[in-house]
């Protein structure tokens, strides 16, 4: 029997993929109906077209890996639906496009597809659309009042609420308006009882579960009720950034993709918490009138890492209850919860052996035993684990935002080899030698992950003086991330040798994606490398742009992915006795 292994989304349930996605269709098409009505026929020509791009594109990708074309998957297909909806309903046909075709070429199908994809592919289209053509995407027309599903589109256009709530003016639509849709804005969010409806449909029928979604709306209501940012009352402005905004949509749709979720309840909640502090902290310091997709797309690089903790905290909780039941107190057990490899203390009531006899009995090992097969031990096995792209998660943004040039890519890379190899061994020494808890050792190599930060200043002046001025707080966000991956991967780490194989690594991978990333938008940007004219210059308007360097991101990522298939398949090939050989040796 052969077994073929598959990733989120899994739901514990009698529903699939199909029911789903289907689920999904149906409230959208519901959405779509109303943008009818408010907007005439563009809006389903537009909702038509950009589900034939999607389907294509996606087809188009799975076919290129040998696969089969499902038409059970109506994943694309929601995704067409989404990008229209959250754009003007005079939006020009090819922004559609290309947006659809960033959805599914560059944030989808470069991770492996549906339930890989670390981005919601919806969000990421428009993050992209957004990024390009603002002044297309921000002009709205205005509604039809007489609902004629066949009318045309109005000539006039306005400017939404989210603008006059972006530019702190209260906004005009009163409350029934708003309600019923009768607004401009992204033609598909206005209807604020359909979403509502469309919402409480799908956590009915458990494609969504109501954690994320609910806890995000309370706490944008919440946060914006008790620090509003218009002239008017806490219930007004929480009333007006909760449904005058596209937020009610995309927690409806898009922040509760359970293949950017995480799988938890405690989990799911965390998510949606945090979620709508930086729904917030977006739309008040962010550089657009609608900056959700946006925070969608960072929440969605912190899923894995939520899902962690609460899993770390469920496992812990589980444990104590069982030795309340088994009569062992776990209260200060850090054998299971820490790396420092101390045994479980026996419980004060009815000790029936002796307490060292009993703590041998408890113990388990802070380290596996050498020449086991441990991952975390085997140097060899750490330099080339195959999760790179998953760990660059947190440097993603430095790659994006600051490598521009070459010279800012090397500078980049030494300061993280800088910052990184030593805070990871300092995390390992204050936790197995000194026996440091995580509650105090984490400021103690915080502290030293900054200062290693300002010692990197003088490393990077070799290359340029002037770069430390480019760079800035980059740096020591750069610490940031530094330390946040040492938390993170400290728990399988018990060696100082596999620790320095794992910094190694994490250094290596980055000064990689960094190398590539910032040389080629370099070229493409200002037609030179490393400072010096290229002869043939080919220059690319927007190259240095943060949503370029997310292309590249991406590109780089499917690449590094690619390589490592077809390694991997080389050597199946070229073993002996694998499937790619015969007795004579020739390829089946």
């Amino acid at each position: 029997m052969k077994l073929i292994p598959k990733k989120a989304p899994h739901i514990r349930s009698d529903t699939n993929n199909k029911t789903v996605m289907g689920d999904a269709v149906v409230t959208l098409a519901a959405l779509y109906f109303m943008a009818a009505c408010y907007y005439g026929q563009r809006a389903i020509r537009l909702g038509l077209l950009s589900v034939a791009v999607c389907w294509c594109a996606d087809a188009a990708c799975v076919w290129l890996r040998g696969r089969r074309v499902s038409l059970r998957d109506f994943s694309p297909v929601v995704t067409g639906m989404i990008i229209p909806l959250m754009m003007p309903a005079g939006i020009p046909y090819h922004i559609v496009v290309v947006a659809d075709l960033f959805a599914i070429l560059i944030v989808k199908q470069p991770f492996g597809g549906i339930g890989n994809n670390l981005f919601n592919p919806a969000a990421g289209g428009i993050a992209f659309a957004i990024s390009c053509w603002s002044a297309q995407m921000f002009s709205y027309p205005l509604p039809n009042p007489s609902l004629d599903i066949w009318g045309e589109l109005g000539s006039g256009v306005t400017s939404s609420t989210s603008y006059t709530l972006y530019v702190g003016g209260v906004p005009m639509a009163d409350f029934t308006a708003v309600l019923l849709g009768q607004r401009s804005g992204p033609m598909g969010t206005t209807c604020v009882l359909v979403i509502l409806a469309c919402l409480l449909y799908l956590i009915f029928r458990g494609t969504v579960r109501p954690q994320q979604p609910l806890l995000l709306l309370a706490t944008v209501a919440a946060l914006n009720f008790l620090f509003p940012r218009i002239a008017a009352g806490g219930l007004t402005s929480a009333f007006y950034e909760v449904l005058a905004t596209p937020v009610l949509f995309c927690a409806a749709f898009m922040f509760s993709d359970p293949a950017t979720s995480p799988s938890r309840n405690m989990g799911k909640a965390i998510y949606g918490v945090l979620g709508g502090i930086i729904f917030v902290l977006f739309s008040r310091f962010g550089g657009y009138e609608q900056t959700a997709v946006f925070a969608i797309l960072l929440m969605n690089a912190f899923s894995s890492a939520v899902d962690q903790l609460a899993e770390l905290y469920i496992t812990k909780k589980r444990r104590m209850r069982y030795g309340r039941k088994t009569g062992i107190d776990l209260s200060g057990e850090t054998g299971f919860d820490t790396d420092d490899g101390a045994a479980a203390r026996p419980a004060p009531a009815a000790p029936k052996q002796p307490p060292r006899q009993r703590q041998q009995k408890r113990r388990r090992p802070a380290a596996p035993a050498k020449g086991r097969g441990d991952n975390s031990q085997s140097v060899g096995r750490i330099l080339s684990d195959k999760s790179l792209i998953i760990n660059l998660t947190f440097a993603a943004p430095f790659l994006v935002v600051a490598a521009t040039n070459l010279k800012n890519g090397v500078a980049l890379s030494l300061a993280m080899a800088v910052i990184l190899v030593p805070t990871v061994i300092l995390s390992l020494l204050l936790r197995q030698k000194l026996k440091f808890p995580y509650w105090l050792g984490t400021p103690v190599w915080t502290m030293a992950a900054m200062l290693l930060a300002s010692l990197s200043y003088y490393v990077i002046r070799f290359i340029s003086v002037e770069i430390t001025d480019s760079l800035g707080i980059y740096l020591y966000l750069l610490a940031s991330a530094a330390v946040v991956s040492a938390v993170f991967t400290g728990k399988r780490i018990f060696t100082l040798p596999a620790a320095g194989a794992w910094a190694l690594r994490y250094t290596g991978g980055f000064t990689l994606a960094a190398l590539v990333i910032s040389a080629i938008r370099e070229v493409l940007s200002y037609g030179t490398l490393w400072g010096f004219d290229l002869p043939e210059p080919l220059r690319l308007a927007g190259a240095q742009m943060p949503f370029f360097g997310f292309i590249m991101f991406g590109v780089f990522s499917a690449g590094y992915q690619w390589i490592r298939r077809l390694a991997a398949e080389l050597r199946e090939a070229m073993a002996p006795g694998g499937p790619g050989r015969e007795e004579g040796g020739g390829r089946l």
